[in-house]
Order: structure tokens, then C-alpha cells, then sequence
């Protein structure tokens, strides 16, 4: 990967379960879709990173699921996808058998071009890139971040962190998504969000509100993010999802707050309770229909 500042980027972190793939694909299509690219590109990177995603679900690790990251930037002139495990490796995950073979045939044949890479640390990235055969949707991504209260943003607290995509921040959950710029965040966030909502017990008709928690949560980071690109952290448990997102201006996070409570603060542009003056990720949980709401 290029790890150009200024090209639109999507990283999502996860343990290679069976919906990882689900979940990989809901975020390829999402960012797809907001960068205007064109029905034949989205389906054959569609389908060449869920085959990659089962290969490494399938192959990567033995009885216990490992850990997957998946990076798309989308560049001016192909689009590039990085799927990387830390697993057996394909000199141990037996190349011989058809089903390997198979997806690695079929990868090859999508991108424009397709590596196959054994890392000095172990286990298997896949490179693959598609070449740009339309024009992208234009993303601002020159605009400064907006300050929560207008004269922040040359507050000495609210340093802009180093870094393409303000990785800086660590996260931990179920799910971390990285997403640069922060514009792109609301559908992608929504697409994953309403993927992850089953592994959490949510109702068919549960799972879509995810998309009102989302849209605020995006809406939110827009003005409060401390940096180019948003970092969150998706929890999927107990009937519940849960958010954390960094980095954050000081005082516009830090507080669990629950679903509809979150709603109502953000509809009415009332600033969320800030942490002492201490930066902390905005945590904030969506309840199931079956769950109770955090007192």
C-alpha cells in the first residue's frame, strides 16, 4: 500500500470468524459506493477480497481464529487492496488443495495485478490492484478539520497527531475501522455497523437503526475529529453494540452515553459532557431490543 496522505483510505482490523467476510465485503461495497466507482470494478474487487478473506478464514490459522486486516486506498489511477493474516503462511497452508488454488486462479484473473506475499514475521499478504476505468467521485481532502467550538483547532491541547492516517490513536474491539478521510466515515461505518449488529443478537428490524447511531456518530466526527482520518472501535456483545471513536478534540467525548440519549444530544447540537480535560475516546453503546439500557 501507498500510504499516501492524500489518498482516500479504509482499513478494517478483525479476527478471521465466518463473518469476517460479510463484513469486509460490507466495507468494500460502502467505500465503492462513496467513491463512485463503477458497477464491473466494485463486483471484481468484491469478489477477489471475500475470496482472499475466506482463503485466510479457511487456511491461516489452525482451530483458533487469528487476526485479518484489509486496507483499500483508492488512488487516481487503480484501486489498491492489502489483505494480510499472521498465520501458517501458503508454504504451509497445503497449495495443493483445489479449493486454494482455485480462489488464488480466481483472484489473479479480477485484479490487474496480484501478489501473493510470505512477510519476514509469517503468515500471507495479498496484494491486489484494479486499474481506474472511470473517474472517482471527487473527496475533499484539502479541507481542514473542524474544532468542536470554532477556536480549538489552535488549541496547543488538540495537537493534529502525526501520521497518514492518524494511527497514533490505538483502539481495541471486535472491529477497528480506519477510515481517511473523515467524510467518508457515515456509510461505511453504517454498512459495517449493520453488519456487525447480527453477531450482537439485534433484531432484522434492530439492525437497521444502527444506520440513525451511525449517521449521528459521523455527523459528530466531522466536527469533532482531531485529525484527517477517524479511527473506531465496533464491540458486538450481550445484545449490544458498542462505538469508540478517536482521536477526538479535548472536551467532545469520553462519556458512555446510551443510544437514543446520544440521538437527542446530537439533534439538539448540545456538546457531549467532556472527560475532565484528559482526551479519551467517545464510547457510546446501541442496546438490542431485548437489552436493557445502560443506567
Amino acid at each position: 500500500m501507498s500510504g499516501e496522505i492524500d489518498v482516500p483510505s479504509v482499513r478494517l482490523e478483525l479476527i478471521s470468524r465466518a463473518e469476517a467476510a460479510r463484513l469486509v465485503r460490507s466495507m468494500s461495497s460502502a467505500a465503492g459506493e462513496a467513491l463512485g466507482f463503477d458497477p464491473e470494478l466494485q463486483g471484481d474487487i468484491n469478489t477477489a477480497v471475500a475470496e482472499a478473506c475466506n482463503n485466510a478464514i479457511l487456511h491461516a490459522y489452525c482451530d483458533i481464529p487469528g487476526p485479518l486486516e484489509v486496507e483499500l486506498e483508492a488512488r487516481a489511477d487503480a484501486v489498491e487492496v492489502s489483505i494480510r493474516d499472521h498465520g501458517c503462511g501458503m508454504r504451509q497452508a497445503r497449495p495443493e488443495h483445489d479449493r486454494l488454488k482455485a480462489g488464488l486462479a480466481l483472484m489473479s484473473a479480477l485484479a490487474d495485478r496480484a501478489e501473493f506475499i510470505s512477510p519476514p514475521d509469517g503468515g500471507t499478504e495479498v496484494r491486489l490492484a484494479f486499474a481506474n476505468r472511470s473517474e472517482f467521485r471527487p473527496v475533499d481532502l484539502s479541507a481542514e478539520v473542524p474544532a468542536a467550538d470554532g477556536d480549538a483547532a489552535d488549541d496547543p491541547a488538540n495537537p493534529t497527531p502525526p501520521g497518514p492516517a492518524g494511527r497514533v490513536v490505538a483502539l481495541s474491539g471486535d472491529v477497528v475501522l480506519t477510515v481517511s478521510p473523515v467524510s467518508l466515515l457515515g456509510p461505511i461505518l453504517g454498512r459495517v455497523g449493520r453488519s456487525l449488529a447480527p453477531s450482537a443478537g439485534f433484531s432484522l428490524e434492530r439492525c437497521y437503526d444502527v444506520y440513525l447511531l451511525t449517521d449521528a456518530l459521523a455527523a459528530h466526527a466531522t466536527r469533532a475529529a482531531r485529525a484527517g482520518a477517524i479511527n473506531v472501535a465496533l464491540g458486538a456483545r450481550d445484545r449490544r453494540l458498542e462505538f469508540a471513536l478517536a482521536p477526538l478534540l479535548v472536551g467532545t467525548g469520553g462519556r458512555l452515553i446510551d443510544f437514543e440519549q446520544f440521538l437527542r444530544r446530537i439533534d439538539d447540537r448540545q456538546q457531549l459532557a467532556d472527560a475532565g480535560q484528559v482526551e479519551q475516546p467517545l464510547h457510546l453503546l446501541a442496546a438490542s431490543d431485548q437489552a436493557e439500557a445502560p443506567a
